[in-house]
């Protein structure tokens, strides 16, 4: 397997559908992890609790979205890194039905 480079700041924002077109909502924050010197992609965060990991605020804004009444609706979703499919970055794909996705809380 190839290493492939990618502009994750490109991808924030972009959103996700599944291979039914069902929306798994917004890329808001990329997970990394440090292996033998290198960066590799471990996961993507979409929605609104991704949005807040990407500003550093989780659990207060955790809190404050519940208190406004949106805790009702997902957070978003976890996607592992070898379930999106960036054959087009522009318009990732996520390979699996959303209801496969572990959902953020």
């Amino acid at each position: 397997m190839s290493a492939r480079e990618v502009h994750l700041e490109l991808l924030i924002g972009c959103k996700v559908r599944d291979p039914d077109g069902e929306s798994a909502g917004r890329i808001e924050e990329v997970e990394v992890e440090e292996r033998d010197g290198k960066w590799l992609v471990t996961g993507y965060l979409t929605g609104p609790v991704g949005m807040l990991a990407r500003l550093s605020s989780l659990d207060l804004g955790v809190w404050l979205l519940g208190h406004l009444g949106a805790a009702k609706s997902p957070g978003g979703y976890h996607i592992p890194w070898d379930q999106l499919d960036l054959a087009d970055p522009g318009n990732p794909r996520v390979r699996c039905p959303v209801r496969e996705l572990d959902e953020l809380e």
